[in-house]
């Protein structure tokens, strides 16, 4: 009898742990339904998978301020507000990039313009004329400047569905939102917002350890939605932390696929060459913060 009621209680033990997992995996399964309902609903509202896929260059031109977060006069906001402009170009399919970028903040004034063709780039100095070879150059090196239009993160949380996970709703600008998560390609978890009338993509971000406030997010927020060719696509930016603003931007321009002609890859002559740095460069300096900070 005792054996008896041992195998019976065994058994029921099994049912309950096997029923458990179930609902567990039932519970995961249903959250990645939901989120991905959400993503595909953003995909459709921004053009269609078949036209975010169609994009393979493009040129970003975009005007704003920089916030000198903790590096200004006073150690409390306001902080200083300092100038961005920048052009960016990028063909994915080549493999190359144009980046010129000039920025005034903090007592700094830079112009720096990069060049990527394959597996070679240059960094010019444009004041001082110097030339830096860069190590290991290659087009994926400004992803973080890629996803400042939002076809490269659909694509990219696309790409990695099966971490898709719905979180929940909030508001933003009193504005409803519908939250997933997704795990980037470089092992992030992002957190993406899409207006819940729209389905356009407001907002993504993650948390991470601020060596000043602690616990925060760097996020990026996109606004002015207008349409390019096939493509819903922003008309400006911000990029900012639990600490406040770090930069706005305007989009002032923005083509797709223009196949650009590859003389534009090419940095200016007469510059003094440099040794090429580390391939794994140290931090940047903090005077160069809005740049530590990217997306």
């Amino acid at each position: 009898m005792k054996l008896k009621l041992f195998v019976v209680a065994t058994i029921i033990a099994l049912l309950t742990s096997a029923v458990a997992s179930a609902q567990q995996l039932d519970a995961s399964q249903r959250s990645y339904q939901q989120a991905r309902r959400v993503l595909d609903d953003a995909i459709t509202a921004h053009g269609g998978v078949e036209a975010l896929r169609e994009v393979k260059d493009f040129t970003l031109k975009e005007k704003g301020k920089l916030h000198a977060r903790y590096q200004s006069p006073a150690a409390e906001p306001p902080f200083v507000v300092g100038t961005s402009e920048e052009t960016l170009i990028v063909d994915t399919e080549r493999g190359f990039v144009f980046d010129d970028l000039k920025t005034t903040n903090a007592g700094f004034n830079n112009w720096n313009r990069t060049v990527i063709k394959g597996t070679e780039g240059q960094n010019y100095d444009m004041w001082s004329r110097t030339e830096t070879p860069i190590a290991n150059a290659n087009a994926n090196n400004f992803r973080p400047q890629m996803r400042r239009l939002p076809p490269f993160v659909l694509l990219e949380a696309l790409d990695r569905a099966a971490t898709l996970r719905y979180l929940g709703e909030e508001e933003i600008a009193g504005r409803k939102q519908k939250v997933i998560s997704v795990i980037r390609p470089d092992n992030q978890q992002l957190a993406l917002s899409f207006d819940a009338q729209t389905n356009l993509l407001t907002k993504y971000g993650y948390l991470y350890a601020d060596p000043i406030t602690g616990d925060s997010e760097i996020a990026q927020s996109y606004s002015n939605y207008r349409t390019v060719g096939k493509l819903k696509l922003p008309g400006a930016r911000v990029l900012y932390n639990s600490g406040g603003v770090v930069q706005e931007a305007d989009y002032t321009e923005i083509q797709i696929n223009t196949k650009p002609a590859e003389s534009i890859f090419k940095g200016p002559d007469g510059f003094e060459k440099l040794e090429a740095g580390p391939a794994n460069p140290p931090p940047r300096p903090s005077r160069r913060s809005p740049k530590m900070f990217t997306c």
